[in-house]
């Protein structure tokens, strides 16, 4: 894993992964998985995982249509 940050360019990573502020990131994770996905799980780093404000904010913004 130490050498992978000299590998993995930010353009290998963003297609792996929704790279987004937390105001951005439901409209991201909506625009990437609509139509393709029924379900998605968010893997937040811990900071976040634990504001439950934060990330009950996120998850109702994702509900909307």
């Amino acid at each position: 894993m130490a050498g992978a940050t000299k590998l993995i360019t930010d353009e290998m990573l963003s297609e792996w992964a929704v790279i987004a502020t937390y105001d951005r990131l439901a409209s991201e994770v909506r625009a990437r998985c609509t139509g393709i996905f029924s379900t998605v799980l968010l893997d937040l780093p811990g900071t976040l995982a634990h504001d439950e404000d934060r990330v009950r904010s996120i998850v109702q913004s994702l509900h909307q249509p």
